[in-house]
């Protein structure tokens, strides 16, 4: 069974058959989204969340990027821009070059 139901139609079928369960189960360890693995099976990725979460199948690592510590020492070197001491990240001004002629 392919393609998602559509939206706003609610749920025409809340069981799932064991021929839904077992794609998910050969899905899930692939790495695919929620989102495509509903599609596959015809399911939204809500129920396809839930129905893991009720399997107690293994959590994955979140596909969104998480933000750092705003407290961690890469975050402050970060924000300082690399600079050390004495140095400067900007190019000398002009009354700074001393002229070469």
């Amino acid at each position: 069974m392919t393609g998602a139901r559509p939206p706003g139609q609610g749920p025409q079928n809340p069981d799932w058959t064991d021929d839904e369960t077992a794609r998910l189960l050969e899905l899930w360890p692939t790495g695919l989204s929620t989102a495509k693995i509903g599609k596959e099976i015809g399911r939204s990725k809500h129920a396809v969340v839930s129905k893991v979460d009720r399997l107690g199948l293994p959590d994955r690592p979140s596909p969104i990027p998480q933000r750092p510590d705003p407290n961690s020492k890469v975050r402050k070197r970060l924000a300082r821009g690399f600079v050390r001491r004495g140095q400067s990240t900007l190019p000398p001004l002009a009354s700074e070059v001393s002229d070469a002629s």
